[in-house]
């Protein structure tokens, strides 16, 4: 049984942490439990992460928790889910407290099925979005996934879970707190790098994430069918980034193309940069409007339960009428003018009369 998984049935649920009343469970991370909770004088819902009380005397875990916590709180974004308090609760337990979110990516497919091309495209340029600011203050996410890319109450589209994240100076900074050679994340979203030697992947890795996260909310599939870290390393270097086509024929070739680019497996054929991946999205989602045709108001109402084809043949119909639609002759304006002259003489004679 997964050692979470365990704690998760063991361990008994507060009824307050520090100053919010407990709810109910949310979750269970790597180094903590996930509760829903409300302060119990402003009212307020909110998340709270609790670290493990049978792992809070192990030195490393407790500082990637803390750090975990500083990390998240250094930066705020839209995209990005807002820390708002870190403290210790009454048996001096490290926890911290984050914004309230509605559901994940993982939890809405499992609801309700696969996401289309266009959905996508949003979710991508808000996580890139996101993980753009987040790299620009040199924070790696190292675990970006369905799972850990949030829908907040209002409907936004956030990263959370920076358990894994790291500074990329952090080899400097805190010592012994990356291992080296381990290859923290999960396996399937996770480059050939990080799998390799985690504590020097870089915000590439993230790319590479993201592209995989593209891939299983257009197919409903991890993008490598082999288990076990080796074996998908493997598999993604002898077939290249995956084609997600090959499971959903309705996407355009521009995004399948943009999900085994983000794949690569070497670093240096990827983007770049996170900004370079977002702006490929906003160009993506510019030419999927552009192909859209249009079709009138009025036929809006009569469309349901129609099939595909007869949808396609309506629009077509609506876009050659409305381009062979005569155009209205344009006013001379001398008829114009001559009416004003005579308005005006009209009304001098009308005075001329009354004097």
């Amino acid at each position: 049984m997964d050692e979470s998984n365990s704690r998760s049935h063991t361990e008994e649920i507060p009824e307050f942490v520090g100053p919010y009343k407990i709810e109910g469970p949310l979750g269970v991370g790597g180094m903590g439990r996930v509760y829903s909770a409300r302060h119990k004088v402003l009212n307020i819902p909110v998340a709270i992460k609790v670290f493990f009380r049978d792992v809070n005397e192990k030195p490393a875990s407790a500082k990637r928790f803390i750090q975990e916590a500083r990390l998240a709180a250094s930066i705020e974004h839209i995209n990005l889910v807002r820390v708002m308090e870190c403290g210790n609760d009454q048996d001096d337990h490290p926890y911290y407290v984050m914004e309230k979110m509605s559901s994940s990516i993982l939890l809405e497919m499992k609801k309700n099925g696969n996401y289309s091309e266009r959905e996508a495209i949003d979710i991508g340029e808000s996580v890139a979005r996101g993980m753009s600011v987040a790299h620009h203050h040199s924070i790696i996410h190292r675990d970006l996934k369905p799972d850990n890319i949030m829908v907040s109450v209002d409907g936004l589209y956030k990263v959370g879970d920076l358990g894994l994240a790291k500074l990329q100076d952090i080899e400097n900074t805190s010592p012994g707190l990356t291992m080296t050679k381990t290859g923290l994340g999960t396996p399937h979203f996770m480059s050939p790098e990080q799998a390799l030697d985690a504590a020097h992947a870089d915000a590439r890795a993230d790319i590479f994430s993201l592209g995989a996260s593209l891939y299983f909310m257009v197919t409903g599939k991890k993008p490598f069918e082999d288990e076990g870290v080796q074996a998908i390393i493997n598999e993604n270097y002898e077939k290249g980034g995956p084609d997600p086509g090959g499971l959903n024929s309705d996407l355009s070739a521009g995004f399948c193309q943009l999900v085994k680019k983000c794949m690569a497996y070497k670093p240096e054929e990827r983007y770049q940069t996170m900004e370079n991946v977002h702006q490929e999205l906003i160009d993506l989602r510019h030419r999927f409007h552009d192909s859209v045709k249009p079709i009138h108001f009025d036929t809006c109402f009569d469309l349901a339960g129609t099939k595909k084809e007869e949808i396609e043949r309506l629009m077509e119909q609506h876009a050659k009428a409305a381009s062979d639609k005569p155009k209205k002759e344009p006013v001379n304006k001398l008829y114009i003018v001559i009416i004003v002259a005579l308005l005006i003489l009209l009304l001098f004679l009308l005075k001329y009369i009354a004097l």
